[in-house]
């Protein structure tokens, strides 16, 4: 993410986990009233069944990754 750019989610489905590993720049994520400041080479485990947003408030690029747990969604099962 370029600095100023934000990405906003209305929530996924409850007990929903996001693993968030920041590589390069600050990232500041926002959780109901809470913004949590996230330095590059550290990473955080998010709930993120609510409302939440990405934001880039500092000078430099943003590069995360992110691992995304949506336990309560409907398994696709294949049958072979």
């Amino acid at each position: 993410m370029f600095p100023g750019e934000m990405f906003e989610s209305s929530g996924h489905s409850p007990g929903t986990l996001e693993l968030i590993n920041v590589e390069a720049g600050e990232l500041t994520l926002k959780l109901a009233d809470t913004d949590l400041v996230v330095q590059p080479g550290s990473s955080v485990l998010a709930r993120t069944e609510d409302r939440h947003a990405y934001l880039n408030c500092g000078v430099e690029e943003l590069r995360f990754i992110m691992a995304v747990a949506e336990l309560q969604r409907t398994r696709m099962r294949f049958e072979l």
